[in-house]
């Protein structure tokens, strides 16, 4: 068999490689003291990248008056109540029914998340 570079095409039968199969930790985000004692529970996070310009950048959690910018499309550590902020973090918009606008509440923010396994 001819050695691989990066022209060369593979099909379902190749034996992947070590760097192909391990892929570089989810980096933590670090909290500051929020004045709360927090479980130590950690989940994998991805908040999924917007459409426009504003769907692009980090977003923005608030947790006991600070701050929090976790970034978009990349997976992240969180613990899991600030997990709990993204499901609750909702906003409302208005939508036409016959000839009446009507206020329906929907997830702020669209995202994954899963427990990590230590």
């Amino acid at each position: 068999m001819p050695a691989k570079n990066a022209a060369t095409a593979t099909d379902i039968d190749d034996v992947p490689t070590t760097a192909q199969t391990t892929a570089a930790p989810a980096p933590r985000i670090s909290l500051p003291d929020i004045g709360v004692e927090l479980s130590g529970k950690i989940m994998e996070v991805t908040i999924q990248p917007g459409l426009d310009e504003a769907g692009k950048q980090a977003a923005f959690l608030g947790i006991n008056g600070h701050g929090l910018l976790v970034p978009r499309g990349i997976p992240v550590h969180l613990p899991v109540e600030v997990v709990e902020i993204l499901k609750n973090a909702t906003m409302e918009i208005y939508e036409r029914e016959g000839d009446r606008m009507v206020a329906r509440q929907v997830q702020r923010y669209a995202f994954i998340a899963m427990p990590v396994i230590d």
